[in-house]
């Protein structure tokens, strides 16, 4: 974990992945009343840090790996330490726009259904599983 004040990067820190570990990082991040949390998805691993963060009602957005991952390519950082990739979470919060995480908790709103445009273009645009049969006449 690294805060970012005004471009400038805070000592890179580490926490336990446990209930406890959680707390101690809710309770740092609204110490330094952070303006958002940045994190990557990690499979399962994020998913109950996500859920303390949004539950203490901090600013969440979680990312893609390969997201932050091209992000670091674009920001020339070839190095993957914890450290560099708290760094280039931080920068990403801070340069790419806010995106909150939607929590499974969080009702989820309706599908709405695809444009006319949109569904044409997939229609077009995909390619049949197998070839046409000629129908059968009789």
């Amino acid at each position: 974990m690294t805060i970012s004040r005004d471009g400038r990067l805070g000592k890179a820190r580490e926490f336990k992945n446990t209930p406890q570990g959680h707390q101690t990082l809710v309770n740092r991040l609204r110490k330094a009343k952070v303006s958002r949390v940045c994190l990557e998805a990690t499979g399962q691993y994020h998913l109950d840090l996500a859920l303390a963060l949004d539950d203490a009602g901090l600013p969440l957005m979680v990312i893609n790996p390969k997201a932050a991952k091209r992000f670091a390519e674009a920001m020339q950082t070839r190095t993957k330490t914890d450290a560099v990739d708290a760094a280039v979470l931080a920068e990403f919060a801070r340069r790419m726009p806010f995106e909150p995480w939607p929590s499974p908790s969080a009702p989820v709103p309706a599908a709405s259904p695809p444009s006319t445009s949109s569904a044409r273009k997939r229609r077009t645009s995909s390619t049949p599983l197998r070839k046409p049969q000629p129908r059968r006449t009789s």
